[in-house]
């Protein structure tokens, strides 16, 4: 029978493996998948069909073969193996029309992203400098606590046509994020570069003023001692 949404709590992890295979686990699920702690090293877990969501903490056995047969919508991979060179192969599979239908959001982190290789012939980090920036973002199911964002991204088209924008940050811990734009639920907003000259100005203004009563306070402190001495 299939599960609609499956979703493994550190505490009870344990005790649903323990019903299964130790090695393998074939599980059927429709809308999501998520899982936050870590498997056990020697299990391995066969998706029989792609839900509409992924979310898996410690994502190392997601390979790109995985990857590469997705049919999700939304999949989010913490503590990745994937490299540069995994995921130039997924975006030039991606790139090509009739690939990857239903996705429009793929969020990784992993400590195999880094600069030393390409991806779609760009060398991270990947972000946009185009003025005036924008900011993306896709509200699943209309819900408001559903929501993805993306800004600074550099856009990138399929060859149908199909805009999406793709951004790689390193650091600490390397994130790729990628969003696919779907007129029913993509908005793209224009970011004005005045807002934060703005708040600049606000608190800059907020600096000054204190410094004047700063100023003032210290200049009735000095009248003060003068009246004294008289």
């Amino acid at each position: 029978m299939p599960i609609a949404i499956l979703k493994f709590p550190t505490d009870l992890l344990r005790d649903v493996l323990k019903q299964f295979n130790p090695f393998e686990l074939q599980i059927k699920i429709t809308k999501e998948f998520k899982c936050l702690p870590k498997f056990p090293p020697d299990f391995d877990y066969q998706l029989v069909n792609y839900p509409s969501y992924i979310h898996i903490g410690y994502s190392f056995g997601f390979d790109i073969n995985r990857l590469l047969n997705s049919t999700c919508k939304r999949i989010k991979l913490g503590d990745s193996g994937l490299s540069n060179q995994d995921l130039n192969v997924f975006f030039r599979e991606w790139k090509t029309a009739g690939t990857f239908p239903n996705l429009q959001w793929l969020e990784i982190e992993s400590k195999n992203i880094d600069n030393l290789s390409a991806i779609l012939e760009m060398v991270p980090p990947i972000t946009s400098i185009e003025i005036p920036q924008k900011q993306v973002s896709i509200r699943f199911g209309g819900n408001r606590n559903d929501e993805v964002m993306i800004y600074d991204a550099v856009r990138i088209n399929k060859e149908d046509g199909t805009e999406a924008w793709l951004k790689v940050e390193l650091g600490e811990v390397p994130r790729l994020e990628f969003l696919v734009f779907d007129p029913s639920n993509t908005v793209v907003k224009e970011m004005d570069p005045n807002d934060d000259e703005e708040e600049y100005e606000d608190g800059a203004s907020d600096d000054e003023e204190t410094e004047d009563e700063d100023s003032d306070d210290e200049e009735s402190d000095g009248g003060g001692s003068d009246n004294e001495e008289n």
